[in-house]
């Protein structure tokens, strides 16, 4: 009888440390991976891609940071290009501290649907769009993440990265980006 009760209580407890330890493994390669991104410049090969919009924003290099929105194959794409409003509200309350911040999404895809970029354009949604149709930013960016929750970020004037979040999906990542902003703007 002790044999059978000590296996009913070792058993749970080391499902229980490993459940643990895998935790704390995902904790680590989690933050390894923002380790990374904090250290990296992005490249975006904006010449290798299809471009869908071009915001003018982009195009001067007048901006002081970019988010950047990475959706690729494993996400839904006409589910991402239906929150171009949510983006709107976004970028309305962040123009407030930093009116030269803009949004480049870049859609890894072999090709386009039609109701993607009637998506896309519906409401005069004027932010840059590429389509990667050759997973060209990947190439440029191999230690880029695989995890859908860092595919959005907020870039300097150089492409450093120095946010990493989704301010459309999480309201902390916002507030972060607002005292960063209201920092800067000091």
């Amino acid at each position: 009888m002790n044999k059978q009760l000590s296996k009913l209580i070792i058993l749970p407890t080391c499902i229980l440390m490993l459940g643990l330890s895998s935790c704390d493994s995902r904790k680590e390669k989690i933050n390894k991976q923002l380790n990374e991104l904090y250290a990296s410049v992005i490249d975006i090969p904006s010449s290798d891609m299809d471009a869908l919009v071009i915001d003018s924003a982009y195009l001067s290099s007048k901006a002081k940071y970019q988010f950047l929105a990475y959706v690729d194959s494993s996400q839904c794409t006409p589910c991402y290009a239906g929150h171009h409003q949510e983006w709107e509200t976004v970028l309305a309350r962040a123009w407030k501290l930093e009116p030269s911040i803009t949004l480049t999404i870049i859609v890894e895809s072999d090709s386009i649907s039609e109701e993607v970029k009637n998506r896309f354009f519906a409401a005069d949604f004027n932010r840059s769009i590429f389509i990667d149709r050759k997973g060209m930013f990947r190439k440029k960016n191999p230690s880029f993440p695989e995890s859908n929750i860092m595919h959005v970020m907020l870039l300097d004037q150089d492409n450093h990265v120095v946010l990493v979040g989704d301010p459309v999906r999480n309201n902390e990542i916002e507030k972060l980006l607002h005292d960063m902003l209201g920092k800067n703007k000091k």
